[in-house]
């Protein structure tokens, strides 16, 4: 065995330092990586050799003498630590542990992605790394998915600081070593700015991005279009839902990549806050926008839990499964006065025959705990349901109820008998489903009608996020009288609204089957607003269509209101309107059932003129946007599914 001092001579068997070389194994940007042996240990060590090219560069050979410096220091489980920094003859180089494993490039190279509890386990093991790294002052700046390896016990670490800087180190414009992997750069790193931990947050998110969906967060064709996306282009949110990811990965991922770090995660304790909670965000992050900002945002795609685009999501029923087979006819319309006269005929559309029962929910429920009880425990699915409504966060903050009785109280009367009598109706009307099953639709409409609940007793005062019911405290006077009985008489028929705020739906795919279908298709297909197709086809959206519905079978002015109004943030007439209207948006943005609109127009809901009007007449203005973002939105996502 002899020493090598020229690469030339970096051959199995020779000798660096006290290590002998086996084998070259991998090329970095800056260096050869060989594996070597320490026979005084005996033990196999991975040695790091800076290229030929960069040893007569000072500048590099510092930044080369740098990351084994910032590793040296930094000793920490998921970090892969330095053994030794030599210089011999030419070489410069470093050791470290030789380790038995992959890099998590085995899932973006492999056919499967990886699982999102997988995606977990890597997250919360890298921002343990980059914290400890940021506790010495050092960013890592070139996170991605070789630089993670994978040990034989199931560890990650994290390697190559070749780009790491100190923290408040400033950029040489001019230096090509501002870039890391250009699919994995922050924009800041583009622009030549200054970066600190949030820049990590950034190429760590769109790391995971990748990890999880099998894609970059931004694929293009060229490196110039790569950067020109990272600088300007939105967070992807069709493709993310389209690659199934759940509504609270997309929030998670969408603010690490935020454009401007002031709007990402802060630091890697709120990382960790957001990954424990990462089952109950909601998909897109309010903050992002600034206030100051007058233009309108695009429409958001709404997250559908059980993807199925060509059955519309579940919508269309067996029967017509060729309509979505063939071509559609996208000149096809109906003439409104069709639609007008078969909604005065009387009994001619199944769902007339279940206007007794709609009637019904719509009446506040009179019966004792005793009986009530006694009912539920008759229909499973009701029964289910509200047992697990009664311990989720958003109704109640507690882990478990122990009997019925519990779960109804937790609930409350007046909405469990609801929800019993809801359960009877939709069976029963699933029965006569042919042409659409509806079923995603009454699951979206009863959660609807619980988050609606859940607000009004928020503005009332009787309920705290995470805590479930409070005492009210006794307010005095005429005014407050008033504004008490504006929400408590909402309250009554709040559930019975939100089942008929998208009721034009059903009513319309019963006058007009195969129109309607297209309606449907045509909105998914061009992910564009469904009430702006419907006026294509009919002159009429279903909004409209289920108030006259709801007029011609004389139900209460407030749920024909709410069905007409859900979807105009701007209207703020009444309570009951104004709370199903900010309900059914907290509910789509979680993909909770799905009514066949593939888009929400508003994002920020809790800054809309129906929000802003339900709190002034609440008297509860500590009810900010942020505050409602922080500890009323996640509650929403404990919410069940309503399963039948």
């Amino acid at each position: 065995m002899s020493e090598a001092l020229t690469f030339q001579e970096l051959a199995p068997n020779a000798t660096l330092g006290h290590y002998t070389l086996v084998e070259h194994i991998a090329d970095g940007g800056m260096g050869h990586v060989f594996r070597a042996y320490e026979p005084s240990l005996q033990r196999d060590v991975a040695i790091k050799v800076l290229k030929a090219e960069f040893v007569q560069d000072e500048e590099i050979l510092k930044q080369f003498e740098m990351e084994a410096q910032n590793i040296a220091a930094l000793r920490h489980p998921n970090i892969v630590p330095i053994y030794y920094v030599g210089h011999q003859g030419e070489l410069y180089f470093f050791a470290m542990p030789f380790i038995v494993g992959q890099t998590l490039d085995l899932w973006v190279d492999g056919e499967d992605i990886m699982s999102l509890d997988e995606g977990k386990w890597v997250m919360y093991q890298a921002a343990d790394a980059l914290e400890r790294a940021l506790a010495h002052n050092i960013v890592h700046l070139d996170i991605k998915p070789s630089n993670f390896l994978v040990d034989e016990s199931g560890a990650i670490l994290l390697t190559d600081f070749g780009l790491a800087k100190m923290l408040g180190q400033n950029v040489d414009p001019n230096s090509e070593d501002a870039f890391c992997t250009p699919a994995y750069m922050c924009p800041e790193q583009i622009l030549r700015k200054p970066t600190d931990q949030r820049s990590d947050i950034y190429c760590l998110g769109a790391t995971m991005f990748h990890l999880v969906t099998g894609n970059f967060l931004f694929d293009t064709d060229s490196i110039a279009e790569l950067v020109k996306a990272h600088l300007h282009e939105p967070f992807p949110f069709e493709r993310a839902t389209s690659y199934g990811l759940p509504p609270g990965w997309i929030h998670l991922l969408s603010k690490m990549v935020q454009k401007d770090p002031e709007n990402r995660y802060q630091d890697y304790g709120e990382l960790r806050a957001a990954i424990d909670n990462v089952d109950h965000l909601s998909p897109v992050n309010l903050m992002t926008q600034s206030e100051e900002e007058d233009e309108p945002t695009a429409p958001i795609p709404v997250p559908v839990l059980k993807s199925s685009p060509e059955t519309l999501h579940g919508i269309l029923g067996k029967r017509n499964m060729q309509w979505a087979e063939g071509s559609v006819e996208r000149t096809i319309t109906k003439p409104r006065d069709e639609v007008d006269s078969k909604i005065g005929r009387g009994v001619l559309l199944k769902i007339d025959e279940n206007i007794a029962e709609l009637k019904e929910v719509a009446a506040s429920i009179s019966t004792d705990m005793a009986d009530l009880a006694e009912a539920v425990a008759l229909v499973p699915v009701a029964d289910e349901y509200i047992q697990q409504l009664g311990t989720s966060e958003l109704i109640s903050g507690i882990k478990e109820v122990e009997t019925r009785r519990q779960a109804i109280r937790q609930v409350g009367l007046n909405l469990s008998g609801q929800i019993l009598l809801t359960e009877i109706l939709v069976e029963n009307m699933a029965k006569q489903e042919e042409d659409f099953v509806w079923k995603t639709y009454w699951q979206q409409a009863i959660a609807t009608g619980v988050v609606a609940h859940v607000l009004c007793r928020l503005l009332k005062g009787s309920y705290v996020p995470g805590k479930g019911k409070v005492e009210v405290k006794k307010k005095t006077g005429l005014t407050a009288a008033f504004k008490k009985s504006s929400f408590e008489k909402a309250e009554v028929s709040l559930f019975a609204a939100a089942l008929c705020h998208g009721i034009g739906k059903i009513v319309l795919s019963e006058i007009a089957a195969y129109p309607y279908f297209v309606a449907l298709y045509q909105a998914q297909e061009n992910n564009k607003p469904l009430a702006e197709i419907e006026q294509n086809i009919f002159t009429y959206d279903h909004h409209e269509v289920g108030a006259k519905w709801l007029k011609a079978k004389g139900f209460d002015p407030g749920i024909r209101n709410a069905a007409l109004y859900y979807n105009s943030p701007s209207h703020t007439e009444e309570v009951q309107s104004s709370l199903i209207c900010v309900a059914s948006h907290v509910v789509r943005l979680f993909g909770l059932g799905y009514g066949g609109d593939p888009v929400l127009n508003v994002r920020d809901v809790w800054r809309t003129p129906a929000w802003t009007s339900l709190i002034t007449e609440a008297d509860m203005i500590t009810l900010t946007p942020a505050y409602m973002e922080q500890e009323f939105i996640p509650l929403v996502g404990t919410l069940p599914n309503f399963e039948y």
